[in-house]
């Protein structure tokens, strides 16, 4: 009988891990913010005879035409809401080299108003403070002349930046989030052990 009390004693510690752990996550819902920046030049330096070949955009020529992609995703478990911009400041993008002009720009989500923003001439791309819903992306590619210098400005409270476009970054970020995971399960194991213990004490002859 005592040996019955142990087992059933285990099966409810598991069984509470499991829930004690879901419900911290539906408590805790990480809200993460993922973007990447590229710049690449339209014309390879490789090519033979690149002196003789001019690149031009609405008539006026340039000297060192890029390509630049910028995609930022809302990529946790909860939406990132309008006020989670720090002091209502925008999500900027450096390039240091003037815009020429937007060549596209999509999102995952129609119904959303989330847009990037910039104007002609100027060298930062914006994100006004938007609702990010999870799971909602926005990709834009746009014309510079001259090789971009890439800075980000990014104030987003409480909320997990990832660049993506940086590989060390990124992967620490993930490390972080789980060793993060593995604290708090580890927690709720050690008091499932206790909750063993005391049981298996009690029923002990």
């Amino acid at each position: 009988m005592s040996e019955m009390w142990a087992i059933a004693a285990v099966v409810v510690a598991v069984i509470t891990i499991g829930v004690m752990f879901y419900l911290d996550r539906k408590r805790n819902p990480r809200r993460e913010f993922a973007y990447e920046v590229t710049a690449s030049p339209l014309v390879s330096s490789k090519i033979r005879g690149l002196d003789k070949l001019a690149v031009s955009y609405d008539g006026s020529p340039l000297a060192h035409p890029y390509l630049v992609t910028v995609r930022m995703a809302s990529t946790g478990r909860a939406d990132i809401s309008s006020t989670s911009f720090d002091g209502n400041k925008p999500v900027i993008i450096e390039l240091n080299v003037p815009i020429l002009g937007e060549i596209e720009q999509s999102t995952s989500m129609e119904t959303v108003g989330a847009r990037l923003k910039y104007a002609s001439g100027e060298t930062s791309l914006v994100l006004p403070p938007s609702l990010l819903p999870k799971g909602f992306s926005i990709h834009g590619s746009y014309l510079c002349d001259g090789i971009p210098q890439i800075e980000s400005r990014i104030e987003l409270a409480d909320i997990t930046i990832r660049n993506t476009s940086r590989a060390s970054s990124d992967s620490f970020e993930r490390v972080s989030s789980s060793l993060s995971v593995w604290s708090r399960a580890v927690s709720f194991g050690a008091m499932a052990v206790t909750g063993v213990i005391a049981a298996w004490t009690l029923v002990r002859p």
